[in-house]
C-alpha cells in the first residue's frame, strides 16, 4: 500500500517538473515568431497535466472552499470539443493550463461554480504544489446560457503566447495587436465576445480580443 502511493506521488511530482520544463521550452529557444515550433507544439499535446489539475484542485478547495469546479457535461457539446481541440491532455472549457506569469511553473485556471454563481479564476503556482489565488472575472454569472446552445456557454481556452489582435468595445473590428511575453487565459462567450487575461507583474490585466 505505502508503495502505490510512494509511486503515486512520485508520478505526480514528474508530472510538475514535465509541466514545468514544457513552460521553460515555450518561454525561450521552443517558440519561434510567437508561435511554438511544430516539434513543441505535438510534445504538449501528448503531456498529460491532470496531475497537475489534481493538485490544483486542493489548492481550490483551499484558496475557494465553497466552490467547485464547473462540470464539462454542464456546457454546451459545441463548445467542448472547441476547447479539448484548442488544449492539451485534460483540458477543456473548464480549465487550461500554462505558465501565465513566467516563473518556469504551470499555472491553472478554471471555472467555477457556487450554487448558481459562476466565476473565473486563476491558481499560480509559487512553488511546486503551492498556488497563489486570482480573481479573473469578479462578476458572477447565472446562466452562461444563451438561445441556440444546450448548455453553458461561456469558457475558457489558453492564448499565445505572441500577437493578437486588440478589439476595443464597441469597435466594428480589431484596431491593432498586442504581444504576449507568456500564454493568456482567454474567457470566452460562444459566438459574441472574449477577453484576455494576461499577466502583469503581480496581477492580470484584460484585454477584449473579440466583440
Amino acid at each position: 500500500m505505502f508503495r502505490a502511493v510512494a509511486a503515486r506521488l512520485k508520478a505526480g511530482v514528474i508530472a510538475l517538473a514535465l509541466a514545468g520544463l514544457v513552460g521553460g521550452w515555450a518561454a525561450s529557444a521552443g517558440v519561434v515568431g510567437g508561435r511554438a515550433s511544430k516539434p513543441l507544439r505535438r510534445a504538449v499535446a501528448r503531456t498529460d497535466l491532470r496531475p497537475v489539475f489534481r493538485l490544483a484542485e486542493k489548492g481550490l478547495r483551499r484558496h475557494f472552499p465553497d466552490w467547485r469546479v464547473m462540470r464539462r457535461g454542464d456546457f454546451d457539446a459545441g463548445v467542448v470539443r472547441f476547447a479539448q481541440k484548442r488544449g492539451h491532455r485534460g483540458e477543456g472549457p473548464e480549465r487550461c493550463v500554462g505558465d501565465f506569469d513566467g516563473n518556469g511553473l504551470m499555472d491553472v485556471a478554471l471555472v467555477v461554480r457556487k450554487g448558481d454563481f459562476v466565476r473565473f479564476v486563476a491558481l499560480n503556482q509559487t512553488k511546486p504544489g503551492q498556488w497563489e489565488p486570482h480573481v479573473l472575472s469578479g462578476d458572477t454569472y447565472r446562466g452562461g446560457l444563451q438561445g441556440g446552445y444546450k448548455g453553458f456557454t461561456i469558457f475558457l481556452v489558453r492564448r499565445g503566447p505572441g500577437e493578437i489582435p486588440y478589439w476595443p468595445e464597441c469597435a466594428n473590428g480589431p484596431t491593432g495587436r498586442f504581444g504576449l511575453n507568456h500564454p493568456g487565459i482567454e474567457i470566452v462567450f460562444a459566438g459574441k465576445a472574449a477577453s484576455v487575461y494576461y499577466w502583469a507583474t503581480a496581477h492580470y490585466i484584460s484585454m477584449q480580443t473579440a466583440d
